[in-house]
């Protein structure tokens, strides 16, 4: 009986020796990989180790396998290569345990969108451009899909945006993941505007036809808008004859000028300036030499005025004297100059200036003797045009 113990207990003994040679053969129970699970990108790689268990087993060495090696391939040496989206069992076997490892392969989600610029106003019909930017830069998908909250405002195709009709719109700029950017869009109305003019009687009149006048005159203007809102306006001349200050145009010397009204839209207008001094002085109600002889101590008949047309020139804008002022007193009136004949008989020159632009010899005007007719000219006396 105890002999046939002894021989039971070599047989055990014989299941875990190797080869008949007395070697202990330690056999593996378990299989670690480590990380247990890895998420990767396309492209990117990871290293796993295995680690058999126990540590003095037999036998440590291992096998690596993928369970779909088109999503995640995996090296002898436990290299896993993300190859395409997805998810993926890697498995290192030892004998006849192994141990695995999840692997998911994901995209680069795009984290910002930034539409440029941030705001932008066009006036209908216009086109502006805005663009995206989308990080990270090594986003799987850097594409975005553009949209508009009012088409029927702003209407947009591929970031180009096209000014429809007079409002407001957002436009956005929108990632794959969700992830989005935007841009405000103010559209108005097309502007246009004309310049008026206001005349010596007061009235306003459109100035597209230009402006004219006399050196020292000045010309009031204006804005009439037409269309449109939001602008700023520049005002500028050209040509030493005028200058412009607060909606005035100053006539400065005889000679022409160009008036230039621009918008901040980059529509402008024009508007040529003539400044000149009228041809005709007439003294009374026409152009003869009525009271070119006036009696010691009386004043002449009618006034003596520069006129264009039928409108007198101010005479702020210009003076009339007598070289000889001991024989006629000079008198600004309301639209011209009194002639009051003094005591003395004789004759003097009128001249009329203004500035340093006109400096002329209006007549001869003799004091003494009989009023001439005031229904004929006197003979020989030339009327005052020059």
């Amino acid at each position: 009986m105890r002999k046939f113990f002894y021989l039971i207990l070599l047989s055990a003994l014989g299941f875990v020796s190797c080869g008949g040679k007395g070697e202990t053969v330690v056999p593996v129970t378990g299989v670690t990989i480590d990380p247990p699970a890895v998420t990767l990108h396309l492209d990117g790689t990871a290293q796993l180790k295995a680690a058999v268990l126990p540590e003095n087993a037999t036998s440590a060495e291992v096998s690596w396998s993928s369970a779909s090696p088109i999503v995640a391939a995996v090296s002898g040496d436990g290299l896993v290569t993300a190859v395409s989206f997805g998810e993926t069992t890697v498995r290192a076997t030892c004998g006849e345990v192994s141990g695995t490892c999840l692997v998911k392969v994901v995209p680069v989600e795009v984290e910002s969108v930034t539409v440029t610029p941030a705001t932008l106003t066009l006036t209908e019909g216009e086109t502006g451009t805005l663009s995206a930017e989308v990080l990270p830069a090594d986003a799987t998908d850097l594409s975005v899909t553009w949209s508009s909250s009012s088409p029927e405002v702003a209407a947009v195709d591929g970031g180009l945006v096209t000014a429809v009709a007079a409002g407001e719109a957002v436009i956005s700029a929108k990632a794959s993941n969700g992830i989005s950017g935007s841009c405000t869009v103010r559209v108005k109305a097309p502007f246009s505007f004309s310049v008026e003019k206001q005349d010596r009687k007061g009235a306003w009149a459109d100035a597209s036809e230009g402006l004219a006048g006399y050196p020292g005159e000045r010309i009031p203007v204006r804005l009439q808008i037409i269309e449109g809102e939001g602008v700023t306006f520049t005002w500028t001349v050209t040509g030493a004859a005028a200058s412009y200050s607060e909606e005035t145009v100053c006539l400065v010397e005889p000679g022409e000028a160009v008036l230039k009204v621009e918008a901040s839209t980059g529509f402008s207008v024009e508007i040529p300036v003539v400044s000149t001094w009228p041809e005709t002085f007439v003294f009374g109600s026409n152009s003869y030499a009525y009271g070119s002889v006036i009696p010691v101590g009386n004043r002449a008949y009618g006034l003596l005025s520069l006129r264009s047309g039928d409108d007198p020139i101010p005479t702020d804008l210009y003076s009339v004297t007598a070289d000889d002022p001991a024989l006629v007193q000079v008198e600004t009136a309301e639209s011209g100059y009194s002639l009051q004949a003094l005591g003395t008989p004789g004759e003097t020159i009128l001249r009329i200036r203004s500035g340093a632009w006109l400096d002329a010899t209006l007549c001869t005007i003799r004091i003494g003797g009989k009023f001439p007719s005031v229904t004929e000219p006197l003979e020989g006396e030339e009327d005052f045009s020059w």
